[in-house]
């Protein structure tokens, strides 16, 4: 078994991988705890990054949080350094636990 790889996600009785919560603090903690692979649930391949505009009408500031999909994979990979892989299902896991 590999142990330089870890999975995050819950599994179903049908060896379904599915989606978790807390995503990027699991993938550091990962990286930290000196992983090399961070498996992850393809459900949760998309993350939601928030850009904020700010616009002054009449002497108000209205900020505005404009939300924009990224894939994750790309993301943790150059802003926390861990290399990702998405999995759908146990027999995807099994293939990089027992990988060489």
């Amino acid at each position: 078994m590999n142990d330089t790889v870890t999975l995050t996600g819950t599994i179903d009785q049908y060896g379904h991988v599915g989606a978790i919560g807390g995503v990027l603090e699991k993938a550091q903690a990962t990286k930290d705890g000196g992983k090399q692979l961070f498996l992850l649930p393809r459900e949760n391949s998309e993350l939601v990054q928030y850009t904020y505009v700010e616009k002054n009408i009449g002497g108000f500031s209205i900020i505005e949080r404009i939300p924009e999909i990224i894939d994750a994979k790309p993301y943790i990979e150059e802003n926390i350094g861990i290399r990702v892989e998405y999995v759908d299902s146990i027999e995807d896991v099994m293939q990089y636990a027992f990988a060489n």
